[in-house]
């Protein structure tokens, strides 16, 4: 079955089945099914794991705080950390691997410390190579190579370390949790006696001083005789107190008396890092700040805690903007685990490059290697290559004397073949004529215009292809489905707004369909409800657009053509629409988390085939039919309150528009008044909410209805539809700031009842536009200061 496809006629079983999941199944009498008691336990065990986890983070902080069963100690500067190796090494590959290797030989095992240098997982230039010094209280020497060869290993295989070590760490617990139990039923009445001289010193009391004697401890355990009988008396509540405390001393006086502590000296670490870190290796909160994630990651990358470097990763790019965005990648550009990081600021960078050199200070500090190849990327996006000039001739005025003679080279990253007369008369405008120019700027200003001509007068000589090649865009609209002659489609096509052409892409595996809703969100365009030819639908499906997939999605409540769908807040909302039988009022709200549709607050009127829209995360409505006429109401929609209010009406009824909105307005084009059954409207008004007042605007060159209406890179964008006698192919843009509107490339087909959605920021940008060529550098790899 095809992705969104309306399933058969459903037998009574599927009947039965569609009841249980919207809760409507009737009482049903009769015995309960049993349940598996082996299901149960599982379940109970599922339930009850998290539970026991952090009761064991708990334990493991307290077992911290108080030194108890420490058998290493970790310096930092002049401050001291007890810690328990095993702890440890579960967090860290790179503490397991010192703990492994760097053991104490030494009878007495105290006072020898261990000097680490130089993160093995730092990005290190070519030839560099990790080097660690070693440096033993009792001046013995350790095998550092072994060490660093033992962190490389288990770089590649940090997982399995990892699990190893938990599994490991698990099965001691569980062990020492079933000896104490069965002290508990075997010893209810247990006595120590501790027969010694002079009790063995503290190992937690001195960390450096090495202890000048150590008396032998022994330890005696008598225990009651048993009964007769041979079963074992149920212990008492103070039996198992004692037990328990007994169990702890005699397990407490053995650790000191066998384990030899280690110690650690950290050296490039500040006590409060090392403190945080060790908190973290213990299951405690852990708070990344602007203030310490610099420090934190370098020391999470350095020690190989994959947690706590993903946490303070999460961190920057929940940070990351204009302002920053450069500082984050040449910091990330440091450690190897920041990679993906690293790509996506890089992606942000080039996304949003214009505002970057405008409001950035980091931009004019860029080297000239990493300002060229932010310049050659196919990713930089801009809609004229005069804002590339605009970037060049800013960055030589922030150090004239050294980045003048650059000029030329960087002139060579404009692709001067995209460069129009009348753009480059107006750039030339924009930097000359103005009342407070310096000589030296007139000067940097004329030398870059003179190294675009001269590159211009090479292209004539000599062709270079990649300067007549269009950057890639960083948005694409895409339209799926429609109708031709009365027949669905299920054509996908893809706008790339920087060739203004169209391209047919190939998931043909999805169900054909008129008069859906459609929306894009995350990087998944949603397919909603419509007309299959036949059948009125429910069913939905989604095209994942970074790998052109169709799947389905669950279905909504209620069969809904003609219907109009937004999302907000990472939530879809469909209103309105035709079931086959009513017009509708009532709206559904879809979450992604449970994948479950749900019914919020109907509209106040009945309505398909409205404009529907989303303006500072409210949900407008738009006109639409209500079985009777064309109305022009409008209706708004507040997530946060689950209610509906009425707006203004629009100056004339109309169903089959389309409605977008932009920069804090509402746009209605088009549509069908009711009139003249072959005539179309070409108007088009604007809503101002401030005001609530209705304009009307330039109208559109071709008078359409049920066309599909986005806006792109700010122009409007009005996509097909139907004419009164036939479907269109036209694509009309309109400038906002003009109010003028022009051609734009057609659609491959024509067709009405069509859904556009304009997604963002894909990976497979060049495969969907087919720009299959190679690609000069799609991100950039910026070096430190």
């Amino acid at each position: 079955m095809l992705a969104g496809e309306e399933e058969a006629e459903p037998s009574q079983f599927h009947r039965r089945l569609g009841l249980v999941k919207s809760g409507h199944l009737p009482h049903v009498v009769g015995p309960r099914p049993r349940m598996d008691r082996s299901i149960f336990m599982a379940a109970n065990i599922r339930e009850q794991r998290p539970t026991g986890l952090k009761r064991s983070e708990k334990d493991f902080t307290h077992l911290r705080n108080e030194g108890e069963f420490s058998d290493a100690t970790i310096h930092v500067g002049h401050v001291s950390f007890p810690v328990h190796r095993n702890i440890l090494a579960c967090c860290s590959p790179y503490f397991r691997a010192l703990f492994t290797n760097q053991l104490c030989t030494d009878g007495a095992g105290y006072g020898q410390c261990l000097t680490s240098q130089a993160s093995n997982s730092s990005r290190m230039s070519s030839g560099e190579k990790t080097t660690g010094n070693v440096d033993m209280m009792d001046n013995s020497s350790a095998d550092w190579f072994g060490v660093t060869r033992a962190i490389e290993k288990n770089m590649q295989d940090t997982p399995r370390v990892v699990n190893e070590a938990v599994s490991h760490s698990y099965e001691i617990a569980s062990k020492r949790n079933n000896m104490t139990r069965q002290y508990d039923l075997h010893y209810p009445e247990v006595k120590q006696d501790f027969r010694s001289q002079s009790s063995p010193p503290d190992v937690h009391q001195s960390h450096l001083a090495p202890p000048t004697t150590q008396a032998t401890a022994t330890t005696t355990i008598t225990t009651a005789a048993a009964p007769s009988s041979g079963l074992v008396p149920a212990p008492t509540t103070a039996g198992k107190t004692n037990a328990c405390n007994t169990c702890r001393s005699v397990f407490s006086q053995r650790r000191r008396a066998r384990a030899p502590c280690q110690e650690v000296c950290l050296q490039d670490v500040s006590a409060d890092i090392a403190d945080i870190i060790i908190e973290h290796a213990y299951g405690g909160a852990v708070t990344v700040t602007s203030a310490n994630v610099e420090h934190l990651l370098t020391a999470a990358d350095r020690f190989q805690i994959l947690s706590l470097v993903k946490k303070c990763c999460a961190f920057l790019l929940n940070e990351l903007n204009i302002t920053n965005c450069i500082s984050i990648i040449k910091f990330c550009s440091r450690f190897y685990t920041c990679d993906a990081l690293r790509k996506t600021a890089t992606r942000f960078l080039l996304d949003n490059f214009p505002s970057v050199c405008q409001l950035s200070a980091e931009f004019e500090r860029l080297t000239h290697p990493e300002l060229s190849t932010i310049l050659r990327a196919d990713h930089l996006n801009v809609k004229h290559e005069e804002t590339v000039l605009d970037a060049i001739i800013k960055w030589v005025l922030a150090d004239v004397g050294n980045r003048q003679e650059l000029i030329p080279d960087l002139v060579q990253c404009v692709r001067v073949g995209l460069m129009l007369p009348e753009n480059m008369r107006e750039f030339v405008d924009s930097w000359l004529v103005s009342s407070n120019l310096s000589s030296e700027f007139n000067q940097v200003t004329l030398q870059v215009m003179e190294s675009v001509l001269q590159s211009q007068k090479q292209q004539m000589t000599s062709v270079d292809g990649a300067m007549f090649s269009p950057r890639l865009p960083r948005d694409i609209l895409f339209v799926i489905g429609g109708s031709n002659f009365g027949f669905p489609l299920n054509l996908v096509e893809a706008f790339d707004c920087r060739t203004f052409s169209w391209s047919v892409i190939c998931p043909y595996d999805f169900a054909p369909r008129s008069y859906h809703g459609m929306v894009a969100l995350n990087e998944d365009i949603y397919v909603i409800g419509g007309f299959s030819g036949h059948v009125y639908l429910s069913s939905c499906c989604k095209l994942r657009a970074d790998s052109l997939i169709w799947e389905n999605v669950t279905p909504m409540n209620t069969k809904r053509c003609y219907v109009g769908a937004v999302t907000v807040k990472g939530s879809i909302y469909t209103v309105g629409g035709y079931d086959g039988v009513y017009r509708l009022n009532s709206a559904e709200r879809f979450s992604t988390d449970t994948n479950q549709w749900s019914f919020i607050a109907p509209m106040n009127q009945q309505r398909s085939d409205a404009g529907v829209a989303v303006l500072d995360d409210k949900v407008y409505v738009c006109g639409g039919f209500n079985g009777m006429e064309c109305i022009r109401s409008v209706e708004l929609y507040d997530p946060s309150t689950d209610c509906w209010s009425a707006l203004p009406s629009m100056p004339r009824g109309r169903s089959g528009l389309g409605l977008a909105a932009h920069n804090g307005r509402l746009y209605a084009v088009g549509g069908f008044d009711g009139v003249d059954s072959a005539v179309r409207l070409s108007v088009m008004e604007s809503f101002d909410p401030d005001t609530c007042q209705w304009t009307v605007l330039e109208p559109m060159f071709h008078p359409r209805s049920n066309l599909a209406v986005e806006v792109l890179e700010d122009l409007l964008y009005a996509i097909g539809g139907y004419c009164g006698d036939r479907t269109t192919s036209a694509v009309e843009c309109y400038d906002f700031d003009t109010n003028t509107w022009f051609e734009s490339g057609q659609l491959s087909h024509n067709r009405s009842a069509l859904g556009a959605c304009v997604v963002s920021g894909l990976s497979n940008t060049a495969d969907i536009l087919r720009r299959n060529g190679p690609e000069r550098c799609a991100l950039v790899h910026l070096q430190e200061y």
